[in-house]
Parts: structure tokens; C-alpha cells; sequence
């Protein structure tokens, strides 16, 4: 019994470690999207929420800002070679992910009260915080992964 649960003990780290590195070589399943298609999707919903603005479809308005705040994270490898690559302003980085997701978060709750006004101001902020985000870290971010 004492051999099978040593062999357990010394078996777990090598599968860690395995789980880590197919996990860090990008396999399909464990990687997730790409930061790439992470943004065009964004684009792809920032738009529909602005001509869901203008035409005063809240429920389109909430559904897109609710996907923009609820966005799908880019895969761990990615993320650790940008977290890595920023150094000190990785924390600013994710400042500016934040933003990003408490104003659509925002945005989405005035589209659900159906506040016309509400949500002009929110969707404005949004679309600010996205550009301040892209200005501060675009062009590090694609040097980053795609040398």
C-alpha cells in the first residue's frame, strides 16, 4: 500500500508538469482564442452595440455589452508572454481590461433600464477606454507576439 501511494506522490509532479508544458505549447483545447480573434470579436460586438444604440434596441445593446464585459480571455500562453513581456506595466494592463469590462458592464445595465441617456454616456466611456488601452499597449502587445 506505502509503494502504491509513493508511486502516486512522484507520478502527480510529472503529470503537472506534463499538463503545463502541452498546455504552454498551445494545444488547441487548453489554449483558447487567440488575442487576435479575442479583439475582432470586441470589435465585431462594440459595433453591434453602437447601431443597437442608436436604434434604440436594448436588448441587442445589453446582449453585446454584456459579451463585451463577459469577453473570453486570450490562451494561457499568450497571456503569460504579454504579462511577462510588459513587466511593471502588466498591472496597468490589467487595469485597462478592467475598465473595459466595468464600463460594458455599465452599459449593459442602462440598456436593460432602457435609459437612452444612461447608456450614450457608458457606450462613450466604453469606446475611451478601449482606445486608451489600445494607445498604451498595442503596439508593445503585437512586438510582443509577433516578433
Amino acid at each position: 500500500m506505502a509503494t502504491r501511494h509513493r508511486a502516486f506522490r512522484t507520478a502527480a509532479p510529472s503529470r503537472v508538469a506534463l499538463g503545463l508544458l502541452l498546455l504552454l505549447q498551445g494545444v488547441p483545447a487548453l489554449a483558447g482564442p487567440n488575442l487576435q480573434a479575442v479583439m475582432k470579436t470586441l470589435g465585431d460586438d462594440l459595433c453591434r452595440a453602437s447601431g443597437a444604440l442608436v436604434q434604440e434596441d436594448y436588448p441587442t445593446l445589453a446582449e453585446a455589452a454584456r459579451a463585451i464585459a463577459d469577453h473570453p480571455r486570450p490562451g494561457m500562453s499568450e497571456r503569460l508572454k504579454i504579462l511577462a513581456g510588459l513587466g511593471t506595466d502588466a498591472e496597468r494592463f490589467r487595469s485597462a481590461d478592467s475598465a473595459v469590462q466595468d464600463a460594458a458592464t455599465s452599459l449593459a445595465e442602462a440598456a436593460e433600464r432602457e435609459d437612452a441617456l444612461a447608456a450614450a454616456a457608458h457606450y462613450s466611456l466604453l469606446v475611451e477606454q478601449c482606445v486608451d488601452c489600445h494607445a498604451g499597449f498595442r503596439q508593445r502587445v503585437r512586438a510582443l507576439l509577433h516578433p
